[in-house]
């Protein structure tokens, strides 16, 4: 079995987790403290992944034939003379980034980017103004992405709180890749093939049975704050589509998930906090943001295992199939057959939606 495989299951599940982490913390936290709690099971991964890039920056320099403060891979502690190198602690984030996200030791950098000679023979690595331009705009791109991905979290954590089924706001919500690929066509001119158009029309489909609460009107209270992740997921989808223009994937991710930082910090000092919580309630939170982080982890190392991101995207999209069940069979939840055919038109829209030819699979 492959390992690229075995990568996007790992995803699957982890995000299927991920999806009900919330439902059983239920009203012990807020729907904001629930998210910034949950950044505590994030740290772990973005330890990993930050590892992940700075070593393939030191890999980078060793194959480029590079130094690291004026010494061959040896750290320097202070700023060095312009022209002269740098050292990977000194190194700023955006020259770093478009350092690591070259695609191998072969190709050839950026104009204005290259070898050196300073005093001695020691080949440095110079890169461009232009080089670091084109990073910082990866930065702010997967930086914003970030922000938005933890507002819709937070709007779907609510929308589970104030009576949404798991089962059904669960397909729902996956839904997003619907905002994100009319979003592409609309503003990066990109066309949907026969199997995405096929995806919109079932995915509208679905959103009208699942609003099956009679006593709220057109539009319950749960399906309201679902839709906003829906809408939120689905820019920050585009701008992430968007960073991996300037950046590698792995930097992305790493910068995607690092804005969630402060996003809890300014919840932990904004919003009133209960006077004591349940070392139950600490886990589950923990439990909330270390599966949401191993998902992206995981489809990070799926891609880097040469999967195909026409298999990849709407395999690990199917993480509903994992959570439904369980909030069925295990939380209880009753569904109705009309919210059973929402489901399943969900899931054959979130692959649809995400199906993209060989020749054009971006992700």
């Amino acid at each position: 079995m492959p390992l690229w495989f075995l990568w996007s299951l790992l995803a699957l599940i982890s995000w299927g987790i991920w999806a009900l982490m919330s439902k059983l913390i239920g009203d012990a936290l807020s729907a904001a403290q629930s998210q910034a709690l949950s950044t505590i099971g994030l740290l772990p991964i973005l330890a990993m992944l930050a590892g992940r890039e700075r070593s393939s920056l030191m890999r980078f320099l060793k194959n480029r034939g590079g130094s690291v403060g004026g010494h061959p891979f040896s750290p320097h502690p202070g700023p060095l003379p312009r022209g002269e190198g740098a050292s990977i602690d000194t190194i700023r984030p955006s020259e770093r980034s478009a350092l690591i996200n070259a695609q191998d030791a072969s190709s050839p950098l950026p104009e204005g980017e290259g070898q050196g000679e300073v005093e001695g023979g020691t080949k440095t690595l110079v890169v461009s103004s232009s080089a670091a331009l084109k990073a910082k705009r990866g930065l702010a791109f997967a930086v914003s992405a970030g922000v938005l991905s933890c507002l819709g979290n937070v709007a779907y954590y609510h929308a589970l709180n104030v009576g949404g089924k798991a089962a059904t706001v669960i397909p729902l919500t996956a839904l997003y890749p619907l905002v994100t690929i009319v979003l592409a066509l609309l503003l990066l001119g990109e066309r949907l093939n026969r199997t995405q158009i096929a995806g919109v029309i079932l995915s509208l489909a679905a959103i009208y049975l699942f609003n099956v609460q009679r006593e709220g009107g057109f539009l319950s209270t749960w399906l309201a704050f679902a839709l906003i992740p829906i809408a939120l997921w689905g820019v920050a989808g585009l701008l992430q589509k968007l960073a991996t223009n300037h950046l590698s994937g792995e930097v992305s991710t790493v910068w995607f998930l690092s804005a969630f930082v402060p996003v809890a910090f300014l919840i932990l000092l904004t919003q009133p906090w209960p006077a004591s919580i349940a070392p139950k309630t600490w886990l589950l939170a923990a439990a909330l943001g270390l599966f949401f982080g191993l998902g992206n982890y995981a489809l990070l190392a799926a891609f880097a295992r040469d999967g195909k991101a026409s298999i990849i995207t709407p395999l690990t999209a199917l993480y509903p199939v994992v959570s439904v069940p369980v909030a069925v069979f295990f939380l209880g939840e009753k569904v109705g057959a009309r919210e059973w055919a929402g489901i399943s038109l969900a899931l054959a829209s979130v692959v649809a939606l995400s199906y993209e030819k060989p020749n054009n699979a971006v992700k």
